[in-house]
């Protein structure tokens, strides 16, 4: 296969772009961190360093990231993602919906609207799906923010993460570019310090209870006390 042709000053945009969209997602996390009450180092520091590469590549990516890694210090944790939803191809149960319903790793994603719209999130209030997008250039000029499954274990649900899925443009293509504010991998996860901080302060913190979690193994924790509740479920049926 020949080379990708490569696009003049394309690397120095999305750059620059990747930049602006961390510092807003900082920002973001910010206020998030007032809102639970803790201190906005403690939080901000389970991120990579503020304008420097991570230790660690996203665990998923394997050997070649960590080698990539050590060859390049700018590899982050934190992404764009780049999506292409074509009109007229059949999706899910053969629907129009070509990304189903999940959830984000991280603590936030920032999602600039497409000019053709498809995304879609479930509301918490009617558990029904909502869009978000719409048809025009007003609508491209906006940011859709959706909670990511790190926040959402971290604060025990105070944020949840937030459902959503894509469905197919009616014409021509939908290019998504989500970015996902992620922690490191190796991020250690202890909430005694917030907790004591805000107990001396004489306010309440909405974190779930972790000493020595890093973010890599939340996952984890998940599938195992999924497995737990489903056996005290068939328990007490069998009971």
């Amino acid at each position: 296969l020949p080379a990708p042709a490569r696009v003049a000053g394309l690397a120095h945009a999305f750059e620059a772009a990747l930049s602006l969209l961390e510092a807003h997602g900082r920002r973001l996390l910010a206020h998030v961190a007032h809102d639970i009450g803790v201190d906005v180092g403690w939080l901000l520091a389970l991120l990579d360093p503020d304008g420097s590469g991570a230790p660690n590549p996203p665990d998923e990516l394997g050997e070649a990231a960590t080698d990539d890694a050590r060859n390049d210090p700018s590899l982050r944790h934190s992404l764009v993602r780049a999506c292409r939803y074509v009109a007229g191809v059949r999706g899910v149960g053969g629907s129009s919906v070509l990304c189903d319903e999940h959830t984000d790793v991280g603590f936030l994603t920032l999602d600039a609207h497409a000019c053709r719209p498809g995304l879609e999130v479930r509301r918490r209030a009617d558990r029904l799906w909502v869009p978000v997008e719409e048809e025009g250039e007003a609508s491209c000029e906006r940011m859709a923010v959706m909670v990511g499954d790190t926040l959402e274990r971290v604060t025990a649900r105070f944020y949840a993460a937030t459902p959503h899925r894509v469905h197919a443009p009616h014409v021509g293509e939908r290019i998504g570019l989500p970015f996902l504010l992620r922690g490191r991998s190796d991020a250690l996860i202890d909430v005694r310090a917030p907790r004591s901080a805000a107990a001396a302060a004489g306010r309440s913190v909405h974190l779930a209870q972790m000493e020595s979690t890093t973010i890599k193994e939340l996952p984890a924790m998940d599938a195992a006390q999924s497995i737990l509740h489903s056996w005290f479920r068939s328990s007490k049926a069998a009971q």
